[in-house]
Order: C-alpha cells, then sequence, then structure tokens
C-alpha cells in the first residue's frame, strides 16, 4: 500500500505526458546500471555493511530485553551463594 503514490506518479506522468520510455528508466533500469557501474565487489560489500549495522542492532534490542532477567537471576544465585 506505501508503493501505491509513486504507481500513481508514474501512470500520471505517462498518460499525461507520454513519458513512459523515460519513467521505465528512471523506476527499472537506472538503478540496474548504478548497480553495474559501483562494481558486484563494491556493492556487496556495501550491503554486509548495511546488514551487519542490522544484525548489531538487533542484537543489542535482544541483549536489552534480556538484561532484566539476567541480573535477577544472578542476584538470586549469589543470595543462595552458589556463585
Amino acid at each position: 500500500m506505501a508503493d501505491i503514490p509513486i504507481y500513481y506518479l508514474v501512470a500520471s506522468c505517462c498518460i499525461k505526458q507520454g513519458k513512459r520510455k523515460e519513467a521505465i528508466q528512471v523506476r527499472v533500469l537506472q538503478p540496474v546500471v548504478n548497480i553495474k557501474n559501483l562494481g558486484c565487489k563494491e556493492f556487496s560489500r556495501n550491503k554486509l555493511k548495511v546488514l551487519g549495522h542490522w544484525h548489531v542492532g538487533k542484537y543489542l534490542d535482544f541483549v536489552e530485553s534480556t538484561w532484566p532477567c539476567y541480573c535477577r537471576t544472578m542476584r538470586l544465585l549469589k543470595k543462595a551463594n552458589l556463585i
């Protein structure tokens, strides 16, 4: 549903101005050309960096959600003299 405004803009551009070929080139072909010009190694390196940042964020969210449970468990084990 979020892409509907973009589709509407492309369709209205095609109908009103007759620039279908230009719209297709800008929306579809230009990103492909950009990827080819960037090179596979550099493109994959950039995507790997983005994936790494995403993974670190998810890991930190996980640690923050489990931290209170961990602290309670450690307190309990210390009170019971098991640590």
